[in-house]
C-alpha cells in the first residue's frame, strides 16, 4: 500500500472518530436537558476534539503535509459513520450516559 492510500484511510478513520465524538456528545446534551448555553458549550467542546484528533492524525501519519484528499477523506468517513453507525451509536451512548 502507498503512503497516499494509508493516508487517505487513516483520514477516513479520523473522519468516523470526529462522528462518534459528536454522538457521544449529542447523547450527554440530550441527557442533561442543556439549553442554548449548554448546547454552545457542548459544540465547543466537540470542535475542540475534532480538532485535536485531526491534528494528532496529521502529526503522526502523515508528518505535517496536508493534502487535499485527506480533507475528503475525513468527509468520507463522517459520512460513512452517519450512514452506517448513527442508530447503534447513539443507542449506545444513551446506556452509557
Amino acid at each position: 500500500m502507498t503512503n497516499e492510500w494509508y493516508a487517505f484511510l487513516a483520514s477516513i478513520i479520523c473522519g468516523i472518530l470526529a462522528a462518534v465524538l459528536w454522538y457521544a456528545f449529542d447523547s450527554m446534551r440530550k441527557v442533561f436537558g442543556f439549553k442554548a448555553l449548554g448546547n454552545i458549550v457542548f459544540d465547543i467542546l466537540w470542535m475542540c476534539c475534532g480538532v485535536v484528533v485531526f491534528c494528532v492524525c496529521i502529526w503522526e501519519l502523515f508528518d505535517l503535509r496536508i493534502r487535499a484528499f485527506e480533507f475528503i477523506g475525513v468527509g468520507i468517513g463522517a459520512f460513512l459513520c452517519h450512514i452506517l453507525l448513527k442508530r447503534p451509536l447513539e443507542w449506545i451512548f444513551d446506556i452509557i450516559f
